[in-house]
């Protein structure tokens, strides 16, 4: 599971809906809503490697990712599928593949996509023995057609949706946690390049404290404090000012770590960094819709809007 992933569900949990913890285990099955909003649903296809990419054991780590990027198939747990005719219903590290159905409704409305998600619950839990985790049509944007991204997108609470996603005209993101890659090759939002697995903005010069990060210490992190060779993704430091982000994110400190968001899930948890008051906009509905104020947060070289 890639950082960026690990930092969407560590999120989730600070959200004020719970979610499963961010580890390639097992979740505990649930009842899946496919009447809620689901979120926001080229070249020919070769068939894929395995029809059913779920059959290892859900506790097994997940496998390295190709070398290359193609267009023909996109990953499934193990195995992988055939892009545009079929869906891979994830349970953890394991998924297996299924067709595709048409949506139920225009992409990103409630319940477009019903079906699928009806088919993925079952089939996931069938195959895998576990609850359904996530949906996914592409794990690039090689999978996609022309002005698509492959987004990984908010499908439920500690759970994603990976889907081609149509590219605004102004450059911004469209992509929840971010856009897809194997190789920055195929990164489609401007400025980005593959970084552990999304389509980043690259910071060449962060700052972590009064020192900026390299050699033998290159990561930032706010618990163990400053330069480290290592620490736990929800914990590290991506950004410190929203030039750090690419267009249409924003950096959120969030507990112990800041990165750069598009889906804000619960501002009093995720809070923008900041200089003043007058950059803090947003209101606290558990202080009786009193703005937030600009403090000093977790990480002690940066200030956030928080709430009184």
């Amino acid at each position: 599971m890639s950082a960026i992933r690990r930092v969407a569900f560590a999120l989730s949990a600070l959200a004020c809906t719970p979610a499963p913890a961010p580890v390639p285990a097992p979740v505990p099955a649930a009842t899946s809503r496919p009447d809620v909003s689901d979120a926001t649903a080229a070249e020919p296809p070769r068939p894929p490697d395995s029809v059913d990419a779920g059959a290892a054991d859900a506790d097994a780590s997940p496998p390295n990712p190709p070398a290359r990027s193609t267009a023909g198939s996109f990953r499934c747990g193990p195995g992988t599928c055939a892009t545009g005719t079929q869906t891979c219903c994830g349970a953890s590290a394991n998924g297996a593949c299924v067709p595709s159905v048409p949506n139920d409704a225009p992409q990103g409305k409630v319940g477009y996509l019903k079906t699928q998600w009806e088919i993925c619950d079952k089939t996931a839990l069938e195959k895998t023995g576990h609850s359904m985790t996530h949906i996914d049509r592409c794990d690039e944007s090689i999978d996609c057609g022309k002005g698509e991204a492959c987004c990984d997108q908010f499908l439920f609470s500690g759970g994603t949706l990976g889907e081609c996603t149509r590219l605004p005209a102004n450059g911004t993101t469209p992509c929840d946690f971010g856009e897809r890659c194997i190789e920055s090759a195929t990164c489609r939002l401007p400025g980005t390049e593959c970084i552990e697995g999304y389509c980043k903005k690259r910071v060449t010069q962060l700052r972590c404290g009064d020192a900026e990060c390299s050699g033998a210490t290159p990561v930032c992190c706010a618990d163990p404090l400053g330069c480290q060779a290592e620490c736990q993704s929800f914990k590290r430091v991506l950004c410190t000012r929203h030039a750090d982000c690419i267009s249409g994110q924003k950096c959120a400190v969030f507990g112990y770590g800041a990165a750069c968001l598009r889906l804000m899930q619960d501002p009093e948890s995720q809070q923008l960094v900041c200089q003043h008051d007058g950059d803090c906009t947003l209101r606290c509905a558990s202080a009786g819709g009193k703005r937030q104020r600009c403090r000093v947060s977790e990480i002690p070289w940066l200030k956030s809007c928080q709430c009184p």
